[in-house]
């Protein structure tokens, strides 16, 4: 298995059949600011992404890619409504395919990446993989994080569901 050094940036587009035949290493970080997808979805994010994937062919020289995606994000905590900072990561495990059929054809270990042409945007793969490795709710681990409605007595809410609201309304 040859290696192909870790560089301080990924290229966006390769070869990706050609790499599984050759059992080829990639190793560097994306910028961000290149992710627009991920960018919008969080409030704030680190400096760069760390890319480790690995190209094979396995199972009768079908073209694998295994690797290792991470980058550090700021989201809004569902609960009490200020930022928390989250490492997201991802362990991708995809099976490239040329066709639908083909995906359907891959071992339940894989997911597909159908790529009916020779190149393959890296820079798309590891934004989708770090959209995928986003939290459904975002909150703070600390116990200390309460929720921002905590504040409000509803004890005597019982019988109006709206009361709760009203107070919350600003006076004029």
């Amino acid at each position: 298995m040859s290696t192909v050094s870790a560089s301080p940036s990924l290229p966006r587009a390769v070869a990706a059949r050609k790499l599984a035949s050759q059992g080829q290493r990639l190793g560097g970080a994306v910028a961000q600011e290149v992710l627009p997808r991920l960018m919008d979805a969080v409030l704030e994010s680190g400096p760069q992404v760390t890319v480790e994937l690995q190209f094979s062919a396995e199972e009768g020289g079908k073209p694998e890619i295994h690797g290792h995606v991470e980058t550090r994000v700021t989201l809004n905590c569902e609960r009490c409504l200020k930022p928390v900072e989250l490492t997201l990561a991802a362990e991708p495990a995809l099976g490239l395919v040329r066709t639908d059929a083909e995906a359907e054809a891959l071992p339940g270990r894989l997911d597909p990446c159908v790529l009916p042409g020779e190149d393959l945007d890296l820079f798309e793969l590891v934004e989708e993989e770090l959209l995928l490795a986003l939290p459904i709710v975002a909150m703070h681990e600390d116990v200390s994080c309460q929720p921002w409605l905590a504040g409000v007595d509803d004890a005597d809410d019982t019988q109006s569901p709206f009361r709760a609201l009203e107070r919350l309304k600003p006076r004029r």
